[in-house]
């Protein structure tokens, strides 16, 4: 797998940011003082705006700020200013970004940002943990009583207007009916053609009309759930 740019942004001694190659480094990559830059360097001499990364060729350089203080190294060696210009990899304040090395620069007292080289890292699941995954993938069919119960809410909060009374007895969703179940003069359409929609529901309610009169009786009543227009 190729190695992607990664840059580390520093402040005494302490990481504070990271980006890399593909994320937030595209073409260029802009650091400096000013605070709508995406990474501020909170110092009153340093540059409002600077460029920092450009990309030419499908190579990455790196712009020295003004003052910036250079150290890099090559195989796990420090290699001095004499080494990166003779094999071409820093020109004047450009400084070519190769796989093989490492570098940190100092551009400001107390700030520091270093590069390398990184494989992306990619989360290799073990056979528990992919069960895991596909156990809570999808979500289990509902009961019939959670089917039911999800629909009641459904239809209890389908009146057309906030005025008018829904299944709970409530003319809003904060003022109960002091009057449950109370018989409105103009049946709700939206809510009988909702109830002899679903297959459950209807069953209930069917259930319910056919009960003795006794037993229905102890119901509130919802006449037109009952017997649809």
């Amino acid at each position: 797998m190729a190695k992607l740019l990664n840059l580390k942004l520093s402040y005494k001694g302490k990481l504070l940011d990271f980006v890399k190659e593909g994320g937030d480094i595209k073409k260029k990559f802009f650091i400096g003082s000013n605070k709508y830059l995406f990474w501020q360097i909170l110092d009153p001499n340093f540059p409002e705006k600077h460029l920092l990364i450009n990309e030419k060729g499908n190579q990455y350089y790196l712009l020295l700020p003004p003052g910036a203080k250079l150290s890099c190294m090559k195989d796990g060696a420090a290699v001095d200013s004499a080494f990166l210009t003779q094999n071409s990899i820093l020109r004047g304040t450009e400084l070519l970004l190769r796989p093989d090395m490492t570098g940190t620069i100092a551009i400001a007292p107390e700030w520091e940002i270093s590069y390398e080289y990184k494989e992306p890292w990619v989360s290799v699941l073990t056979p528990e943990e992919k069960q895991i995954v596909a156990q809570y993938a999808s979500s289990s069919e509902p009961t019939s009583l959670e089917s039911f119960n999800r629909n009641l809410l459904l239809l209890s909060y389908s009146s057309p207007s906030s005025s008018s009374q829904c299944l709970t007895g409530c003319s809003s969703l904060n003022r109960p009916s002091i009057q449950p179940w109370k018989q409105s003069s103009q049946p709700c359409k939206k809510q009988s053609l909702f109830a002899w929609s679903n297959p459950k529901l209807k069953e209930v309610l069917l259930k319910i009309k056919a009960m003795p009169e006794q037993m229905t009786n102890k119901l509130p009543q919802k006449k037109h759930l009952l017997h649809p227009q």
